[in-house]
């Protein structure tokens, strides 16, 4: 078992003055282990900061007992890539939202 003793977790923007489009997924323990994440919203496109956080509440909201038994990456990125087309449903602006996502589960 890993016994986590501090962590921290910090995300800035490339450049002052401009937005910040990522999403943190701190430590958290998840099942046996702890599952870790940073969503990083591409380009300063219109929805990016939206595309990153959707791919963070993807990964929230996958059942603890999931990880345990083994879930898909594919499976995880899949669900991920419907949340963000899904946004440009919700404005014609968002049509180019887009996201990179790291993630562990150790």
């Amino acid at each position: 078992m890993i016994n986590l003793l501090s962590s921290s977790t910090f995300s800035y923007p490339k450049e002052d003055g401009r937005q910040n489009e990522d999403a943190v997924f701190p430590p958290r323990r998840v099942g046996d282990g702890f599952l870790i994440a940073l969503a990083d919203g591409v380009g300063s496109y219109a929805g990016a900061s939206q595309a990153s956080q959707a791919a963070i509440e993807v990964l929230s909201a996958i059942p603890v007992t999931s990880w345990g038994e083994g879930v898909s990456s594919g499976d995880i990125f899949a669900q991920i890539k419907k949340r963000v087309v899904e946004l440009s449903m919700l404005s014609t602006t968002y049509s180019d939202a887009a996201t990179t996502l790291t993630f562990v589960y150790v």
